[in-house]
């Protein structure tokens, strides 16, 4: 459950069940691509990023509109409930993400952190978010973020040394590692700067 004071909106998802707006089922938007769209474009990016308008300029050139909100989970909401295309956040630590993901994923969206790689857990570290309304909306973004974004380089050592791993799942451990596991046997853990 998240509830909207401004708007007095309920959203609603259980699991097995439709996520919902105020009784109304929530819907991605099924634009072919980001023009004409409206895009969430996250308050909290990185250090790493080129310049916050440098993602603005890239939202504009792809046609769409950037917005923003007072919060992460209300921005993901928009693209579960068709208001939005697409969201973009430089988010590390996703704690809102929690409890929207589940919603935006019920109502046919997509959500990855800015390398493309599925968010399995949102209480450990990420290195940011892409949420889409679909695959199509998702290769657009990805771009748009790759194009204004610096990389997590510590996930290219990684696939340096285990190319065939398919999922790699950062966790915050303390306050002294990153940490990021990549199967039941490996893990890599690495200083903090």
């Amino acid at each position: 459950l998240v509830y909207n004071p401004s708007t007095n909106d309920r959203y609603v998802f259980r699991r097995g069940e439709k996520a919902t707006k105020s009784g109304v089922e929530l819907r991605v938007k099924q634009a072919p691509n980001l023009r004409g769209e409206k895009v969430y474009v996250s308050s909290r990016m990185p250090t790493s990023a080129v310049q916050s308008a440098e993602l603005s300029a890239r939202v504009k050139q792809a046609g769409a509109e950037q917005i923003s909100t007072h919060s992460l989970a209300f921005g993901v909401l928009l693209v579960a409930e068709g208001a939005a295309a697409a969201a973009i956040s430089g988010v590390k630590e996703p704690y809102e993400l929690a409890s929207v993901k589940p919603m935006v994923e019920a109502a046919g969206g997509i959500v990855v952190d800015l390398n493309g790689h599925e968010i399995m857990r949102c209480d450990g570290t990420i290195n940011g978010l892409i949420v889409a309304a679909n695959q199509r909306i998702l290769e657009e973004m990805l771009e748009l973020g790759k194009a204004a974004l610096a990389p997590d380089k510590r996930l290219e050592i990684i696939r340096r040394h285990m190319p065939q791993v398919a999922t790699i799942q950062a966790i915050k451990s303390g306050y002294v590692n990153d940490v990021y596991i990549v199967d039941e046997q490996h893990v890599f853990r690495f200083p903090k700067n």
